[in-house]
């Protein structure tokens, strides 16, 4: 399977057994995605290898694969936590900007979800970093990376535009940000050198596509809302209070005369 120079690699879900038992994979309990990482997938099947079960596979641009045992939502959720921008920002972005397919912006490692991860069940997370781009047969949606000479291309549960769509929602988040520090920079008199890097790899949003760009201050607002909000779903539920009547709660859990009761 490991084959580089003009070969591609392919890895399609549907046969992953057969592949496990190649003796060419690697097994785990867990794993983060790293600089190779291009693709989380949730399997379609489990994958057996001696006594255990293993639900994820993660697939590398060296070729490589790696069956987890545990979900791809446990797996990002680590991984959200050990690098510097968070999942949850993602996705009170997504939430307040109208999307429900958002992907998890992380700079050069962001991530691009097949099903919306609004629904909380284990969907695939495809890498843009060495995305390289997708095409279409019979249906099916194949996603090419590639690192110099070394290219794979796995199936992905995702239709093309979706994937385009998303992927471009990063490219523009990311050269966004860069003119944002360009301009903070220029304002503050320091000397700038660097150019913005146009993420040409990825596909560009058109001018209608492209959300408005939230301020600092929105984004906090945002975040502490929505951490505000799930603290009462969370007292509520453990009081049993139902949830048509959770703003009534929370009015009344506020309210200063109410709590010098």
């Amino acid at each position: 399977m490991e084959q580089f120079g003009d070969s591609v690699v392919s890895f399609d879900l549907q046969h992953e057994q057969a592949y496990a038992d190649s003796g060419a994979a690697e097994f785990c309990k867990y794993f983060e995605p790293n600089e190779n990482t291009v693709y989380v997938a949730k399997l379609p099947d489990k994958v057996k290898h001696g006594s255990k079960r293993y639900v994820t596979g993660l697939y590398g641009v060296n070729g490589k694969v790696i069956y987890c045992e545990e979900s791809t939502c446990q797996i990002m959720r680590r991984f959200s936590r050990s690098a510097i921008y968070s999942y949850e920002l993602s996705k009170c972005l997504g939430k307040h900007l109208n999307l429900t397919n958002y992907p998890y912006f992380c700079g050069q490692q962001s991530f691009v979800t097949e099903d919306s991860p609004r629904r909380g069940t284990p969907t695939g997370w495809i890498c843009s970093q060495w995305y390289r781009g997708a095409k279409t047969v019979d249906g099916v949606t194949w996603v090419i990376f590639k690192r110099g000479q070394q290219q794979v291309q796995v199936r992905a549960d995702i239709k093309r535009d979706s994937l385009h769509y998303q992927l471009g929602l990063i490219r523009f988040a990311l050269e966004r940000a860069q003119d944002i520090l360009w301009r903070k920079m220029s304002y503050l008199g320091k000397k700038v050198e660097f150019q913005i890097s146009v993420q040409s790899h990825l596909p560009s949003l058109a001018p209608i596509d492209q959300p408005t760009v939230p301020t600092v201050q929105q984004m906090r607002e945002w975040q502490i809302s929505d951490y505000g909000q799930q603290i009462t779903r969370e007292i509520a539920g453990n009081e049993g209070i139902p949830e048509k009547k959770l703003t009534h709660y929370a009015k009344k859990q506020l309210n200063p005369e109410f709590r010098r009761r």
